[in-house]
């Protein structure tokens, strides 16, 4: 009688063990929707894509000039535009991590294409030339599988 109590609650405690982790891991999952949190400062979306405009500008200037100074470059470009680079750099991981980037440089390429009407049919094309390069990288990847 006694084996068979001892038998009835170790059944018990591993099907309570069993719904314990199961409510763990669901609660894990779920609950890793929001982990990360905006920073304190965020910088507005917007405003990202015009320092992300204006940075990728004078980088084509580092190109073309001699004489050219990133550092003072890029601090001009954070004064000017009143943003703080502690501030872009969390703004900028936490859009990363939330997948919002792309959204963001989308914006970038439009403040650039409205900014210097030639710059569009050299973005358009790099962009095709990304699709293309893309396209056939996944048929590969296909026939690879196949």
């Amino acid at each position: 009688r006694f084996r068979n109590f001892k038998f009835k609650m170790e059944i018990n405690h591993q099907s309570i063990m069993k719904k314990l982790i199961l409510l763990f891991i669901f609660c894990g999952l779920f609950s890793c929707n929001d982990i990360i949190e905006p920073p304190k400062n965020l910088v507005e979306e917007d405003k990202m894509s015009e320092v992300i405009a204006e940075l990728a500008l004078a980088d084509q200037l580092s190109m073309v000039s001699n004489n050219y100074n990133a550092d003072s470059q890029t601090r001009f470009i954070f004064k000017k535009l009143k943003v703080d680079s502690k501030n872009f750099t969390e703004s900028y991981k936490y859009y990363i991590a939330k997948k919002i980037m792309p959204k963001i440089y989308d914006e970038a390429q439009k403040i650039l294409k409205n900014k210097d009407p030639k710059s569009k049919v050299f973005i358009d094309k790099k962009l095709a030339e990304q699709d293309s390069i893309k396209k056939k990288e996944e048929e590969r990847t296909k026939q690879t599988q196949k």
